[in-house]
């Protein structure tokens, strides 16, 4: 009876798990298999001499890291065995490195981060990936020379999360991957919009602008009328969006203002410090007018309702709609709009017929009316 060919691993494979599946051509008139597992390749050190779990395959127990290891396959019928296949050899990877830092899991990191990993005795280099998926598929960073203990990588994005591993490799041998850690960046440095740097001529009446910042909660702002903010004119910790609508400014004066990100981990580091003057002297466009009542049209209405008004500057507008008993309905504007009209159209749903209120809060005032629902 023919000897068996050996399929896989290949002979003088390299960096094996600690399990090995052995494969082999079947022989005709077979009935069953032995294998041999050894420590050497005159098979004098045998850990395994025995049937194989099946007539193509056969597993090995769990084997030592970086260790070389023979093996050898033979058919056996109820007439006897045949010769044993050619021995081939295979060395299993090396154990993996023990991480340090940084910890599993830690978030508001900086772009900037040192890995740390222990010494291993039989190292000769280390090899760090970086990725943004934990499958390692969209690796951001590598480096298979590394022969330090610790290795600096900046250039992360901001609240990205991240993962990391390391092995060990002697010479060609490549090691067994350490489990995957994960970490996240904090916040960008937010991005000032208007009013540019060092404006001048800027109105009293003022929504100072910024650009969102991807993660952030809130903002806080700060304005002062000195670059070192110790006389801060405004302090607000709690802005929702990326807008402020600032209070009355002085005319002819210099302000300062910076703004930074927060959220649950954390917070950004404070944006640039900008400048403006304010303007010298009030315009025609600054010189309060009446507000308009608000006009609504068509009234009663049975589809579609429009309210328009007049604002006499940057002002926070907030528009709502209440019951004639007084119960709140519906929020329609909540919002900061500029000088001028508006027009706002309201298409209620699922609304009951009936008589409401709508109440138009703005800087300058609050105005109320009566709209009639019909269906």
């Amino acid at each position: 009876m023919q000897s068996p060919n050996l399929r896989t691993p290949p002979d003088k494979a390299i960096g094996l798990d600690t399990i090995v599946r052995m494969e082999w051509n079947t022989v005709n008139g077979a009935v069953e298999y032995e294998s041999q597992i050894a420590l050497d390749s005159l098979f004098s050190q045998k850990i395994y001499d025995g049937k194989t779990l099946n007539n193509t395959f056969h597993k090995s127990t769990t084997l030592d890291f970086f260790k070389k290891y023979w093996w050898r396959i033979r058919a056996k019928n109820n007439d006897g065995v045949s010769d044993w296949s050619a021995a081939w050899n295979f060395t299993t990877f090396i154990e993996p490195p023990e991480l340090i830092s940084p910890a599993d899991s830690l978030a508001d990191m900086t772009v900037s981060v040192d890995f740390n990993w222990k010494k291993h005795d039989k190292a000769t280099n280390y090899h760090l990936q970086i990725s943004a998926d934990e499958s390692f598929n969209s690796i951001f960073f590598e480096d298979s020379t590394l022969t330090t203990l610790q290795k600096t990588v900046s250039g992360f994005d901001y609240y990205q999360q991240y993962f990391w591993r390391v092995r060990v490799k002697k010479n060609n041998y490549p090691g067994m991957w350490s489990g995957a850690r994960t970490f996240k960046t904090g916040l960008g440095i937010p991005v000032l919009q208007y009013p540019k740097n060092n404006d001048t001529d800027i109105k009293i009446s003022l929504v100072l602008k910024w650009n969102e910042l991807n993660g952030a909660e809130l903002y806080q702002l700060q304005m002062a009328k000195d670059s070192l903010f110790k006389n801060l004119v405004v302090d607000k910790n709690d802005v929702s969006s990326a807008q402020y609508l600032c209070p009355k400014l002085d005319l002819m004066a210099k302000y300062y203002w910076h703004i930074k990100g927060t959220y649950l981990k954390g917070q950004s580091q404070w944006s640039d410090t900008w400048n403006f003057t304010t303007q010298s002297e009030l315009g025609v466009e600054n010189t309060l007018v009446n507000e308009e009542k608000v006009r609504v049209y068509p009234n009663p209405f049975c589809s579609s309702v429009k309210f328009s008004y007049f604002i006499n500057d940057y002002s926070a507008v907030k528009l709502e709609i209440y019951t004639l008993a007084g119960e709140h309905v519906k929020i329609l504007i909540n919002d900061i709009q500029t000088q001028g009209f508006h027009t706002y159209e309201w298409i209620p749903g699922g609304l009951a017929q009936g008589s409401y209120y709508f109440k138009l809060t703005t800087n300058i005032n609050t105005t109320v009316g009566e709209l009639k629902f019909i269906k």
